[in-house]
């Protein structure tokens, strides 16, 4: 039995075209990924952009939300102790009906009860009840500012 060697012709070929299929895959794998580090830069600038925009927008509405805090607490009416609760409340609402967004605005005072707020509802649904049954452990639980239990 003679063993035949392929022809040279048939070795060169198959070479060849395995050099080819290897420079074809290499190739493939670079342009891939190339491709997949250029969408991420664009993506990344892309968050960037609509983060810097979304930044801008917050701060400026921020802004404009304290402006309107710093102009309610300058007004001698809200800062006189005196004032009726009616009289703050009816600047809260005035306050409350510039901007559709808030949903309550509120008078607290220094012992962390509400005296006013612009929609009439924190006094009814969230006070604690007057008087002396109401103690200590009480009104921690509505204004949080007591540390014993």
């Amino acid at each position: 039995m003679v063993l035949s060697h392929p022809p040279l012709r048939l070795i060169l070929a198959a070479a060849f075209g395995g050099i080819a299929l290897l420079a074809a895959l290499a190739t493939s794998l670079l342009a891939g990924d190339a491709a997949s580090r250029r969408v991420g830069a664009n993506q990344l600038a892309m968050l960037e952009s609509t983060a810097s925009r979304f930044a801008e927008r917050l701060d400026r509405d921020m802004g404009a939300r304290w402006r309107d805090v710093q102009i309610a607490t300058r007004l001698p009416l809200m800062r006189d102790p005196e004032t009726p609760p009616q009289t703050r409340r009816s600047i809260l609402r005035d306050l409350h009906d510039t901007y559709a967004n808030y949903a309550l605005l509120a008078f607290i005072a220094p012992n962390g009860h509400v005296v006013a707020d612009s929609r009439q509802r924190w006094r009814r649904a969230m006070m604690p009840p007057a008087g002396p049954s109401c103690g200590r452990r009480c009104a921690a639980r509505w204004s949080r500012t007591c540390t014993r239990r």
